[in-house]
């Protein structure tokens, strides 16, 4: 990545990364979200150089990669504690591995005099890597759905407060998903709205 393009990306979301006040947790997942994204870093093509760190917290975003010592070689992914979880599907891990790394390779810019951090080729770009990113959402809004908001201003899906007794009930079966997805004439809003 040039000094350029480092220096862009790390413009992205800080009121993101500000809210995120790192007091890991203990990973509880499926499977080792670093090995996710080192996956995500070769699928991607980024530079080996850079430093991924990962970490779990109780923030307010549901994931995001925090870019302020991009300059440095290092950046941080965050999960919400939400997710941490071993009934949390790989491949909505995986979708996030590869969201959040997109935005080293796709830097936020201004958009109709806004800056965004999901400009439209960003969009493409995810469902190009990720084409099961809209059930991975669809997932996510079965799974999180009444903890959790889309925040347009800031581009992102905030936990609300609460989230905790998410853990009561068990998360939604990835195949389930999967399946109610393909019957004809559903989409991943529908599976979303629980049909």
């Amino acid at each position: 990545m040039t000094d350029r393009r480092m220096a862009q990306a790390a413009r992205l979301p800080r009121r993101v990364q500000r809210r995120a006040t790192p007091h890991p947790e203990l990973s509880f997942l499926c499977c080792r979200f670093e090995a996710l994204l080192a996956e995500a870093r070769v699928a991607l093509d980024i530079s080996p150089a850079l430093r991924i760190h990962f970490t779990i917290v109780p923030g307010d975003s549901l994931a995001c990669i925090t870019l302020d010592k991009l300059a440095e070689g290092e950046c941080t992914v965050l999960l919400h504690a939400i997710l941490n979880r071993p009934d949390t599907p790989r491949p909505v891990l995986e979708h996030i591995a590869m969201h959040e790394l997109l935005h080293l390779k796709i830097p936020s810019r201004e958009v109709d005099g806004k800056r965004r951090s999901h400009p439209p080729e960003f969009g493409v770009a995810e469902r190009d890597a990720v084409p099961w990113c809209g059930l991975s959402f669809a997932w996510i809004y079965l799974a999180c759905g009444h903890h959790i908001e889309i925040c347009r201003e800031e581009e992102g899906i905030r936990v609300k407060r609460g989230w905790k007794r998410r853990y009561e009930q068990p998360f939604p079966e990835w195949d389930h998903v999967c399946r109610l997805g393909e019957r004809p004439g559903v989409d991943a809003a529908t599976v979303a709205s629980g049909l």
